[in-house]
């Protein structure tokens, strides 16, 4: 150890600091140096042993005379100098080297979303001898980006980390972060509140056609349709695409709603299941169903606005011992290639009824029905055509009503079958055939009907057989209009051909029973015996003139405006019957009005029930109790079209016929 020429804390001037020639000549002491070891030279190095540490005298300072030696430690034997840092900024340095302490400070810190960028950490210097060990927060972006890597937390509303620093989304699977619409914007984000809101349709009258409700874990979309099921033969625009698949998921009591569509299938209809579609729909048609419907079992199944096409079998079979009921409603057929109906269940109770329906048939021998059935066959308000020889047969115990409808093919029953047959139009001119044949023992019955039946009788009566006719028109080429060696009875029959009634036994009956006891009985008939043209169509009402009288007992009708005066108060059965004619399909409405006190009205849609030759019969009968002095016309109004409606000629086709019975 190197000897001090002057004594501790010795009070000299700063010119009196040892100087040595010698400063980097290493004191060395087993202790560290102190303000007071003044007698070294200015860049002297003083090593402490001990503690195996470095320091040089930086400098000398005095104050009131004392002269104190500023040591500034240089570190341990390979101890750090410095560190460099990513970032400073003044007061901090880089590089950052210790305090006189030989002490660097470090903290750590968050710095905001791209401050320290892909590093994500770094080293910042803000202060002297003092460096900081920044991490940068994360944040959002809409792509990869690893600028924006950083540091986060997580809501525990939505996610879970476990011991292991693992994050899962509460409840655990996959996030939804959009939804994939039918239409519309695609994809649709939450919003910044991370919520997608999802709102029924609306229907026009502000009512929403379909509602979301939330369940746990579950949407639920309710919408309102017209069925419970709804075929379509796209997927995923209803509930089915097949009508079967509808009918086997369905129960009784609902009802299967049919989009439009070709549908080629066999079905087998269920007890209160019924088949819908909209009315127009079966006419122009946009759901057609080509297959065979069957129905074997008991209860009811109704079907509408559905257009049925034979596939080389019948369009319906009713089978079976059940009590089997079918209805159809504004449904459209076409016989192309097979009868239409096959009806051969044994329980009386069965019966296949059709309303306001109408079809074609593919030609002969093909024809509506074949019935061997006890049960019934209704057909009211149809309009069918199709020339052909093929007979609508009832052969079991049941009985067919036809009523207000027009066909172009031949019936006939035979065993205990039988008909009724009122307000309708037999054609069968076209192909010569007898438009009425009966065998058996069943009794028939024909009222206010046309029969037309070209060179062939138009009733066959057979033996053991009994057929009624009252105000009918038989139409035929044939000498004898009626044949067979069966009973036909008759009154107010019309013979346009003047041919001959030729059964075994024929038997022209009354239906004026009761009539007036006085001179002259109050009767007429007239008609039409020159056509009309655009009386109405429009909506206006037309008084039906009539130009000629075929008999008036009382002289009660004034041809002139056509009116009838009721001579005495009493009862009078009243029978006009109108063929309607240039009928398009925008005549929807027709009102035949007999105009009484009471009033006697007949209503149809006459595009539904027109004939190929856009013409349609139309009828009202009954009974009205009238007073004396009374003036009856008849009105006959067609709106949804042109003014274009007009009456044909005819003594068969557009008369007017009335007797007081009592």
């Amino acid at each position: 150890m190197s000897s001090n020429p002057v004594s501790n804390n010795q009070v000299l001037s700063l010119s009196q600091g040892y100087t040595s020639t010698s400063p980097f000549i290493v004191e060395i002491q087993d202790r560290d140096p102190a303000s007071t070891d003044i007698n070294f030279p200015v860049k002297k190095w003083w090593l402490n042993t001990d503690q195996r540490t470095l320091f040089i005298l930086n400098s000398f300072t005095g104050s009131e005379g004392v002269l104190t030696a500023n040591w500034m430690p240089i570190h341990g034997i390979g101890g750090i100098e410095f560190i460099n840092v990513d970032a400073s900024t003044p007061p901090g340095t880089d590089p950052v080297v210790p305090d006189i302490d030989d002490t660097i400070t470090m903290t750590g810190g968050q710095v905001a979303t791209g401050t320290v960028g892909a590093n994500v950490i770094r080293t910042n210097s803000v202060a002297a001898n003092t460096l900081t060990i920044e991490i940068q927060r994360s944040t959002t972006a809409a792509a990869t980006d690893s600028t924006k890597n950083g540091v986060a937390h997580f809501n525990s509303a939505m996610f879970t980390v476990d011991s292991g620093g693992f994050v899962s989304l509460s409840g655990g699977g996959i996030a939804i972060d959009s939804f994939i619409p039918d239409a519309g914007t695609s994809p649709v984000v939450p919003t910044a509140a991370g919520a997608v809101t999802m709102i029924g349709g609306t229907l026009s009258d502000g009512t929403n056609a379909t509602t979301v409700v939330g369940g746990t874990n579950s949407l639920t979309f309710t919408s309102i349709n017209t069925a419970k099921w709804i075929v379509d033969p796209t997927a995923n625009r209803g509930t089915h695409t097949t009508i079967q698949g509808a009918i086997t998921a369905a129960s009784s009591g609902q009802t299967i709603f049919v989009r439009p569509g070709t549908y080629t299938e066999d079905l087998t209809l269920k007890a209160g299941v019924n088949l819908s579609a909209f009315d127009c729909d079966a006419l122009t048609p946009n759901v057609k169903v080509i297959g065979k419907a069957t129905m074997t079992t008991a209860g009811t199944v109704s079907i509408s606005g559905i257009q049925f096409q034979t596939n080389s079998d019948f369009i319906l079979a009713v089978t079976g011992s059940a009590a089997s009921v079918v209805i159809f409603k504004n449904c459209y057929f076409m016989a192309t290639n097979s009868t239409a109906i096959s009806h051969t269940s044994s329980d009386a109770a069965s019966q296949i009824s059709l309303i306001n329906c109408a079809g074609i048939l593919g030609g002969s021998p093909y024809t509506w029905f074949n019935s061997s059935s006890a049960g019934d066959i209704d057909i009211t308000y149809g309009v069918f055509f199709g020339d052909s020889t093929g007979q609508s047969t009832m052969s079991g115990a049941g009985q067919a009503t036809l009523s207000y409808s027009e066909f172009s093919n031949p019936f006939a029953c035979s065993g205990s079958g039988t008909y009724v047959i009122e307000h309708c139009l037999v054609e069968c001119q076209n192909t010569n055939s007898t438009a009425f044949t009966t065998t058996g023992t069943g009794s028939s019955s024909l009222s206010y009907t046309g029969l037309l039946s070209g060179t062939a009788s138009a009733v066959s009566v057979g033996a053991g057989t009994t057929v009624g006719a009252t105000v009918c028109s038989f139409s035929s080429s044939n000498t004898n209009v009626v044949t067979g060696a069966g009973i036909f009875t008759y009154s107010n029959l019309g013979l346009p051909n003047s041919n001959v009634i030729n059964p075994t036994t024929a038997t022209r009956t009354y239906t004026d029973i009761g009539k007036y006891k006085a001179t002259g009985q109050p009767s007429f008939s007239v008609y039409m015996a020159n056509a009309l043209t655009n009386v109405t169509g429009d909506g206006t009402v037309y008084q039906i003139v009539f130009d000629t009288e075929e008999f008036d007992t009382d002289n009660n009708v004034t041809l002139a405006g056509t009116t009838f005066l009721t001579p005495v108060a009493g009862k009078y059965r009243y029978t006009l019957n109108i063929l309607i004619t240039n009928i398009d399909v925008a005549h929807t409405t027709c009102n035949l009005n007999i105009v009484t006190s009471a009033g006697l009205t007949f209503q149809c849609n006459p595009a539904a029930i027109q004939n190929s030759t856009n013409a349609a019969t139309i009828a009202v009968s009954g009974i009205d109790i009238a007073g004396a002095g009374e003036s009856i016309v008849c009105n006959l109004t067609v709106s949804g079209g042109a003014k274009q409606i007009g009456i044909a000629a005819g003594a068969n086709f557009s008369y007017w016929d009335c007797s007081l019975i009592c």
